[in-house]
């Protein structure tokens, strides 16, 4: 839904729905209850209370400022799977009869004054119902379109609101008599009779007071909802009041109340036209009538607009009927609610007014305003802090709810014996409903829906893992079981949470068995102390629901909090509106770049002053310390599958770094650690995710390791020997087990790449071999799926796909490195609880004595390469070796081991009478239980791209394998239990873990985004025309524009820079843009790398420009042409502020869109990236068409262009093309990478350009060509 509703909109909303006809016909009927001049007290007291129980919605919205008011408020305040659903339920049943009771109301005091002009209109009833229905259909056209007409309307409709009653008033003052306004025969006293008088005029009162709050009903499309809902409110009220008090003491001076008490006299039915009569004649009176048709008219219009966004939010949310989620295609609005509920208050219009008024009186208090007042306190109780706070909380709420019982208390005996009724029903309903659905409260749900209580069953604490000591070794324990960790990252902001469960379910068929979680603090706090954990601002926020996935299918969870999280996210997760203030000492063009936090960046090669920096800045160690706090407790009812939690991200990493002795580093871990354990007790494992720290044994805390390939096709030596060492330096905590917190055998894409880098599925078979063989005890996949970026947040140097060539691709189909991951699954799905409890059977220790003599990085990386050679030697050597710390190593520890060498004194090796293993060539290791000796697992790898015999292996302690022959084929890994161990499970097949006959995956990562977009707009395919929508085809939480033809179909994303993400050619279904997307706009010459960028020099892989920035977007056209104009104003990139602004159009008759750009002082690049077709083959099919040349796809290379170019893809027989008017520009060229042919267009400053793209059939180069000449006309 689209943001178009400012605070002077919002306040017009309220204020159209508070002031419609309502004062002017129910004046008479208050001056009946409290006679004379006290009919002020009724109209003050209803000021009161509405605004009380308007600060009630004001700090409601404030905390939850999403569409649905009322709805939202109660579900997320009881608990949304509960309690709150029950109170959703009850209020949206409710609401069905009060919004269409409402609104009838208004059509009826229309008839009724419009009579004063047509006196016939109520003498039949044909008559008089006829002119409802016509206002009924008209109300529901004028708002039958797009939310940005809607709130420029509002304010015409309010000022004519306003000037009605301003006008009333202005009438009374030719006549006014101060001693007749004043005149009363009922003396407020206090006593109890004045009080239940004034409270019996609250009945009348507020129902014109109603409507204060209609803004919280659309805060999916207010501008800033938390500062302008309540301020609107708020403004609202007062100045009603203001008004209604003024034209009542207004109307008791120019007309005797005892006039107005006759109901059936002309006086009391138009009592505003009288008052105007008495001044400035009839035609005045005639004008002032219909002014007065008009303000009931555009009450009914704004109570319609927030009314129909009620039951859009609850079906949205799957807690009502479907069909009210659908929006308009091209308006983006809730068409299906705002028809309904405007055809069903025309039906409601045909009852009385008195029927009508108490009806939905008696209807709105129950669920809507006690249960909404109830809904401040419980928020207060659990310590959630809203980012408007009621004042003199909590009288305001209790003057509240006294008001709205005497309100309810006068509508009558039969509107209330209704209201209780109607919620009885409700109650009913909701139980049949929960019984067929099978949630709470029934207990079938607690199988099918485990939300808010399940995760306490299994135990709502955190402390279910620990680890323990075995006969001298460390072992990782969950429930007091062993267990092996085999987990993923699963980044569930990069996938739509439609797609969770399904992803889940196959991480669970590759035998994954923890999902590690990273809770990205700019995700979750989107502006200070305005959190989502819930979704209300996006589906993928929805933390709650993911646990209880992830609870359901049986995982346990790792937790990441942060507070920084630097795995390629914008500001590296840190929330921006912090980084602005002068304390992080960042730039804003770092800033609104996504570049990580400075300090974080320090932390790459100088950890310890970038420690003493996070905490000598008060704002993160406050800000820090209340996000840790508030994550850690919003997961607490999931904590019972919690088995460890990071503290930060990459800490202490780099053999170069400054992590020895760093005492800033220790005692900022050490806060951390505190911070979390403040929450979870001192029961949950904590550790820090790093890579080769210098001196790992000494970490603050259990230190877990990072691996990541090298960029080649295959592991070899180098990779080889750097995990080993990585590896062995963790077996230095001689107290914790070996653990693995990040690995993958590859590396992600680049952001200017159209793919991943290839790498060897084998790759990740080898290196998990190697890593049990060093004794590791948990591996995390980091990641098994590739995945995709929600609109505008990846950082500036990575690509919107975020693969890696991993197991599973988006659409969650396996790759071909899901074989050898679901290899090692079904390991330690079998052997996994015994392969927890082992340790290295070695033949000697290495000592890693650095932190006794090391000073210098030299002198560290010096120890290192000793180290790496040992290890070396080992493996040649057939020698089993482990790493130790003689710094940090018990006298216990050290008898493990027979002989210790120190590589760094000498590198000796004796000779050895019998080694654990023999005849293993060197690629062998033994692994031993703990507490069983006649149990172990040996684990060979085979590096070679040859069958590995083992014909005279031997196994000291297992001689039943002496003479065995075994086989290790071709790069890969054997596995194989022996003894006890093979006995007590069921035999593990060695056979690679095929799953059937594989999936193929697209062929270009963009093709899985592509899809997200597709499988939404099967239902519309136009063939005769252009069309453009918007909507979150990506499902991201953003709006994307989608313009589309028979031919093709565009996507372009506003929230990441306007790029064009997927330009598809319906007729091979092909996306001939690369994930780097087209129309990134950036100026020529960008700004410098900050010198407070530490890591600049690997992250400014290209000119990234607006790539994240926010785009305003304008729909010019909806069809025939479609055309869309997206633009954004930027002050960082040049020394006067740069304006970008493009104009995209799809006709109808072809494959192609154009693009017209406008720059102003700067010289502007439009850089676009076409795809070659694949990763990996692309040179055998793809040609390169330029003017005068036709080459293969060459990676790495650069060309200069004159006016076009094309890919020609031999596969599909396709034209990628791009072509454009050679003088619009100062330069174009085009530069190769893996996967895209990357076009930058430098435009001159001051010019506009115009640049065109297509997709072409082409039966050969030669004809490609051809049609790029047709194109250019050369």
């Amino acid at each position: 839904m689209i943001r178009g509703v400012g605070l002077r909109s919002a306040i017009a909303v309220n204020v159209i729905t508070m002031i419609g006809i309502g004062p002017l016909i129910t004046i008479p009927l208050v001056v009946g209850k409290l006679h004379g001049s006290a009919a002020l007290w009724g109209w003050f007291a209803g000021a009161i209370v509405a605004l009380c129980d308007g600060l009630v919605w004001a700090e409601l919205s404030s905390r939850f400022p999403g569409s649905g008011g009322t709805y939202v408020y109660l579900r997320e305040a009881f608990g949304r799977e509960r309690w709150g659903r029950l109170f959703a339920f009850l209020f949206n049943w409710q609401f069905i009869f009060y919004a269409p009771l409402l609104l009838a109301s208004g059509y009826i005091g229309f008839v009724s004054y419009a009579s004063y002009l047509w006196p016939a209109i109520n003498t039949s009833w044909l008559t008089s119902d006829a002119v409802k229905i016509g206002l009924g259909i008209l109300a529901i056209t004028m708002l039958y379109r797009r939310i940005t007409s809607v709130a420029k309307m509002s304010i015409v409709l309010c000022i004519t609101a306003v000037v009605t009653l301003l006008v009333v008033i202005a009438a009374s003052v030719p006549h006014f008599n101060p001693a007749q306004a004043l005149s009363t025969d009922m003396h407020p006293n206090w006593t109890w009779a004045f009080l239940l008088a004034v409270g019996s005029s609250l009945y009348l009162t507020l129902y014109d007071y109603v409507g204060y709050a209609d803004a919280a009903l659309i805060g999916e499309e207010v501008e800033n909802p938390k500062r302008v809902i309540p301020l609107s409110i708020v403004v609202s009220v007062l100045v009603v009041a203001l008004l209604y008090v003024a034209m009542q003491y207004g109307v008791l001076g120019a007309v005797p109340w005892q006039h107005l008490l006759k109901l059936d006299s002309t006086a009391a039915q138009y009592v505003g036209t009288t008052v105007v009569l008495r001044s400035w004649g009839g035609v005045a009176a005639v004008i002032f009538t219909i002014l007065v048709l008009v303000t009931a008219f555009a009450s009914v219009y704004g109570n319609l607009l927030g009314f129909a966004r009620v039951p859009f939010a609850a079906a949205r949310d799957g807690n009502f009927f479907p069909v009210f989620r659908h929006l308009h295609p091209s308006g983006q609005f809730p068409d299906v609610a705002l028809l309904v509920i405007g055809l069903a208050s025309i039906c409601a219009s045909f009852f009385s007014l008195d029927t009508v008024i108490a009806l939905l009186l008696a209807a709105i208090v129950l669920v809507q305003a006690v249960a909404q007042i109830t809904a401040v306190f419980v928020l207060r109780v659990k310590g959630e802090r809203a980012p408007f706070r009621m004042w003199l909380f909590p009288l305001p709420a209790l003057v509240a709810l006294v008001g709205w019982g005497f309100a309810f208390q006068s509508t009558g005996q039969l509107a209330m014996e209704l209201s209780f009724a109607a919620v009885a029903v409700g109650v009913v309903l909701f139980l049949g409903l929960a019984r067929v659905q099978r949630t709470w409260p029934f207990a079938a749900a607690i199988v099918a829906a485990l939300c808010v209580v399940a995760p306490r069953t299994a135990g709502a604490s955190y402390g279910h893992s620990a680890v323990v000591q075995q006969n001298g070794y460390p072992v990782f324990t969950v429930e007091q079981k062993p267990f092996f960790v085999y987990g993923a990252a699963f980044f569930y902001e990069r996938l739509p949470r439609s797609r969770w469960k399904v992803s889940l379910e196959a991480y669970k068929s590759l035998g994954i068995n923890t999902i590690d979680l990273y809770l990205i603090w700019n995700w979750h706090e989107l502006s200070d102390d305005n959190f989502d954990f819930t979704g209300r601002t996006g589906p993928r926020r929805d933390l709650h629901y993911l646990l209880n996935l992830v609870h359901n299918m049986g995982f346990k969870t790792i937790i990441r909090p942060g507070p920084v999280i630097r795995n390629e996210w914008k500001n590296g997760g840190y929330p921006d509106w912090l980084l602005r203030r002068p304390e992080y000492n960042m730039p804003l063009h770092d800033i609104l770049e996504g570049r990580y936090p400075a300090t974080a960046t320090l932390q790459n090669a100088r950890s310890d002053d970038a420690a003493a920096e996070w905490m000598n800045n008060a704002t993160h160690m406050k800000y820090a310390t209340r996000w840790l706090r508030r994550a850690l407790t919003e997961i607490k009812p999931w904590s019972g599958d919690v088995i460890a939690v990071a503290l930060d991200d990459d800490q202490g990493a780099y053999i170069d770094n400054q992590t020895w002795p760093a005492p800033h580093f220790q005692a900022y871990v050490r806060y951390l650690d505190s911070v979390v354990h403040g929450v979870t007790g001192p029961g949950v494992p904590t550790f820090i995710n790093t890579y080769q720290m210098k001196v790992t044994a000494s970490s603050p805390v259990w230190a877990w390791g990072n691996w990541y390939q090298s960029d080649v096709e295959s592991i070899g030596e180098h990779d080889r020997s750097q995990l080993e060492f990585s590896t062995a330096l963790l077996q230095t905590q001689h107290k914790y087990p070996v653990m693995i917190s990040e690995f993958q055998a590859g590396w992600l894409q680049g952001a200017d790449e159209g793919a991943p880098r290839p790498a060897d599925p084998a790759n990740t078979e080898l290196a998990i071999g190697t890593m049990l063989q060093m004794g590791a005890h948990g591996i995390v996949n980091f990641p098994v799926q590739d995945t995709m970026y929600p609109s505008g947040w990846e950082a500036p140097w990575t690509n919107v796909f975020y693969g890696w060539d991993a197991a599973l691709s988006f659409q969650s189909a396996r790759q071909a490195r899901a074989v050898p991951t679901a290899k090692i699954g079904n390991f330690i799905r079998t052997y996994g609880a015994q392969l927890a409890q082992t340790h290295i059977a070695a033949d000697m220790a290495i000592l890693w004595s650095a932190s006794r003599w090391a000073t210098t990085n030299a002198d560290f990386s010096s120890a290192a390469a000793a180290t790496i050679a040992a290890l070396q030697h080992c493996r040649v050597a057939s020698i089993t070796c482990a790493l130790q710390d003689p710094a940090f190593t018990s006298q216990e520890e050290r008898a493990h081991y027979g002989v210790v060498i120190d590589p760094h004194v000498a590198m000796s090796f004796p000779a050895f009478a019998q080694s654990q293993i023999s005849g293993a060539q060197g690629n062998a290791a033994l692994l031993v239980s703990n507490t069983n000796p006649r149990a172990g697992f040996l684990i060979v790898t085979n590096y070679s791209d040859r069958v590995q015999s083992l014909r005279s292996l031997r196994v000291r302690a297992f001689p039943a394998l002496n003479g065995s022959h075994l086989v290790a084929k071709p790069r890969s890994t054997l596995l194989l239990p022996l003894g006890d161990a093979a006995r007590s499970a069921p035999r593990f097949s060695q056979a690679d873990a095929r799953f059937g006959r594989r999936q193929a995956p697209a062929d270009l990562p963009i093709g899985e985004s592509q899809y997200l977009a597709c499988r939404l707009c099967e239902r519309y395919r136009p063939t005769d025309g252009a069309t453009v929508r918007t909507g979150d085809f990506l499902q991201d939480g953003s709006q994307s524009v989608l313009m589309e033809n028979a031919y093709v179909r565009l996507l372009v994303a506003p929230a990441a820079g306007g790029r064009a993400l997927i330009f598809e050619d319906k007729r091979t279904g092909r996306n001939i843009i690369a994930t780097v997307g087209a129309l990134r706009d950036a100026v020529t010459d960008p700004p410098a790398a900050s010198p407070r960028d530490y890591i600049a020099r690997y992250t400014h892989p290209l000119n990234v420009g607006t790539f994240n920035r926010s785009y305003r977007t304008t729909v010019l056209s909806t069809r025939n042409p479609a055309s869309v104009e997206l633009s954004y104003d930027a002050s960082d990139l040049a020394l006067s502020p740069v304006h970008f602004n493009k104009k995209i159009v799809l006709v109808p008759g072809g494959p192609s869109f154009t693009v017209e750009y406008q720059a102003n002082s700067a010289s502007v690049d439009v850089i676009s990236s076409l795809a070659a077709r694949s990763a990996n083959d692309f040179r055998a099919r793809a040609t390169v068409l330029t003017e005068g040349n036709a080459q293969a796809f060459n990676v790495d290379k650069a060309y200069a262009l004159t006016s076009y170019i094309g890919v020609y893809d031999e596969k599909s027989d396709t034209l990628a093309a791009m072509w454009w008017r050679n003088k619009d520009l100062s330069a174009a060229s085009v530069a190769m990478k893996r996967g895209a042919a990357n076009v930058t267009l430098h435009v001159s400053p001051g010019r506009g350009a115009h640049v065109s793209f297509g997709s072409f059939p082409a039966a050969s180069a030669a004809e490609a060509r051809q049609r790029l000449q047709s194109l250019t006309g050369r």
